[in-house]
C-alpha cells in the first residue's frame, strides 16, 4: 500500500524568508511488504501455486529461463509446467513497482505416491553388499538367487543389504512399493570380478621387534605376507582394515605383501623392509648437499642443526649401515677466530683415544663466523676408521664420565660428553650393526 506524508522544506523557507507550500513525498515500499509463498513441487506436479501481494508480478526462474505471471486481485496465480526431475531448483520473486521481494527457493521432491524403479549398484561375485536406491520411505522387495528379502529406503532413498558373495550370473530382482500401492521393478545380473585389488597400504613401521603389520586394502580381501619361504595370511574387515601377525624378523629383511579378493584376483606387491628397533629415534632429512641424512633426535633438531654448542654424534648418509656412517663434530664458541680443527680425543676410563682429522678421513668441513663477530662455528664430518670405532665402542661401554677434546692449530675446546651424545653413539652403533 502506498502512503503519503506532508513535508515542510525549512531550508527553502529560511533562504527566501517565506512559507513554502506543502509538498508530498511517496514513501518507498519495502521488500518486507511483498508477501510470497510457493507450493512445494514434487516429481508429479504440473503447476506451482503462488500466493502473495495482490497484483504483483511473479518471476519464476528455472535457471536457464525466467517466466512471469501476474497475481490476481486476491493475490493468487497458477504457473503451469511440465513435471520436473527430483532435485530441480526453482527460484521465485515478486516485483511491485521498483520493489522486489526476497527470493523464495523450492526444490522438487519425490512424490511419495509414485514409485521409482530401484537403481542397483554394480554387484560382483566378490561383493558383500547390494546398494538399492529408490523412493524415500518406500518398501523395496528383492530376490537374490533363491532368497527373498524386504527392506525400507531411508530418508535419502537408500537401502543397503549385506550378504555373502554370490556366483557370477545370478539374477537380482528388486521392486519398489509405495504406501499407495504403486510399484516399479528393476533386474540386474551379478558380474564376474576381473579387477585386482589395489596394492595394500601399510600404516605401521615393521621393526625387528614387530610381530604384526597393519594397513588398509579392499574390504574382505585376503592379505598374503611372504617372509622368506613362509606366507602369513589375514583377512581385511568390512572397511578394508587388516592386521597380519608374524614372528620377529631380522633387520633389512624384505617382506612382500599382496591382497587377493574372493575371485582370486591378486594385487601388485608392496615391499616392506624390516627396520631396526631404533628407527624412530632418528630423523630422516633430505638435503641438497648430502641427499638424505639420518640424524639422532637427541643430538639434532628436525632441521638438522645440532642441539648443543659442543657435540660429537654419529650420522648416516642414507641407509643406517656401517659403510654409510660418519661422525660429526660441532664446535660453536665465542670469538671471531676458528680453532682450525685437526684432531679429536676421547678420555675414557683413564685411557685417551687420539683420532687425527686428515684428508683421508674428513668427508666435509664447514666454518662460519657470526655477523656480529661474537662467535664462530666449525663442523667436521669424519669417515670412521678402526681407531674411531674403537673409541666410540669404549664410550658406549663405560658408565663413567667421558671427556672430549677438539684440538686445532689455534687452540682446543674440551667438554664432558652429555647423556644425549652418549645415547646417540650407543644407538648409532647398534643401528649400524656394531
Amino acid at each position: 500500500m502506498k502512503k503519503t506524508i506532508t513535508s515542510l522544506s525549512l531550508t527553502a523557507s529560511l533562504l527566501v524568508g517565506t512559507i513554502v507550500p506543502a509538498t508530498y513525498v511517496t514513501a518507498t515500499e519495502s521488500a518486507q511488504t511483498l508477501q510470497l509463498t510457493v507450493s512445494q513441487p514434487t516429481t508429479s506436479s504440473t503447476a506451482l501455486e503462488l500466493t502473495g501481494t495482490p497484483n504483483a508480478l511473479a518471476q519464476i526462474d528455472f535457471g536457464f529461463k525466467v517466466y512471469e505471471r501476474r497475481l490476481d486481485a486476491n493475490g493468487h496465480a497458477t504457473f503451469a509446467m511440465n513435471p520436473q526431475p527430483i532435485g530441480k531448483v526453482i527460484h521465485v520473486t515478486l516485483v511491485s513497482g521498483s520493489t522486489t521481494s526476497e527470493r523464495v527457493t523450492v526444490t522438487v521432491a519425490q512424490d511419495p505416491n509414485v514409485a521409482i524403479a530401484p537403481k542397483i549398484s554394480a554387484v560382483y561375485n566378490t561383493s558383500r553388499q547390494i546398494v538399492f536406491t529408490g523412493t524415500p520411505g518406500a518398501v523395496v522387495k528383492f530376490s537374490v538367487n533363491q532368497g527373498k528379502f524386504t527392506g525400507t529406503y531411508d530418508a535419502q532413498g537408500v537401502y543397503r543389504f549385506t550378504m555373502l558373495p554370490q556366483r557370477a550370473g545370478s539374477i537380482i530382482r528388486a521392486v519398489t512399493v509405495t504406501s499407495s500401492g504403486t510399484s516399479a521393478e528393476t533386474t540386474t545380473t551379478i558380474q564376474a570380478d576381473k579387477t585386482a585389488p589395489a596394492i595394500p597400504v601399510v600404516t605401521s613401521i615393521v621393526k625387528t621387534m614387530s610381530t604384526a603389520v597393519t594397513g588398509k586394502t579392499e574390504p574382505y580381501a585376503t592379505l598374503l605376507l611372504t617372509a622368506g619361504s613362509t606366507v602369513y595370511r589375514a583377512q581385511a574387515d568390512a572397511k578394508g582394515m587388516f592386521k597380519i601377525d608374524f614372528p620377529r624378523q631380522p633387520i633389512n629383511r624384505q617382506l612382500s605383501l599382496r591382497a587377493m579378493d574372493a575371485a582370486k584376483n591378486v594385487s601388485g606387491i608392496r615391499t616392506i623392509v624390516v627396520q631396526s628397533a631404533l628407527y624412530e629415534n632418528f630423523y630422516r632429512i633430505d638435503t641438497e648437499m648430502f641427499d638424505r641424512l639420518v640424524l639422532h633426535k637427541k643430538t639434532f633438531n628436525i632441521y638438522g642443526a645440532p642441539r648443543q654448542s659442543l657435540s660429537v654424534s654419529p650420522i648416516f648418509y642414507g641407509m643406517p649401515t656401517k659403510e654409510r656412517m660418519a661422525v660429526e663434530v660441532n664446535v660453536n664458541i665465542e670469538g671471531n677466530e676458528f680453532i682450525d680443527l685437526d684432531r679429536i680425543r676421547f678420555r675414557v676410563d683413564g685411557k685417551t683415544y687420539w683420532i687425527p682429522m686428515t684428508l683421508d678421513n674428513v668427508l666435509y668441513y664447514d666454518a662460519e663466523i657470526a655477523d656480529d663477530d661474537t662467535s664462530n662455528y666449525e663442523m667436521v664430518q669424519m669417515q670412521p676408521d678402526r681407531n674411531l670405532i674403537t673409541a666410540l665402542k669404549a664410550v658406549r661401554d663405560t658408565t663413567n664420565h667421558v671427556t672430549v677434546i677438539a684440538d686445532g692449530s689455534n687452540g682446543y675446546v674440551a667438554w664432558f660428553l652429555s647423556a644425549s651424545e652418549r645415547q646417540a653413539i650407543k644407538d648409532a652403533l647398534q643401528y649400524a650393526g656394531y
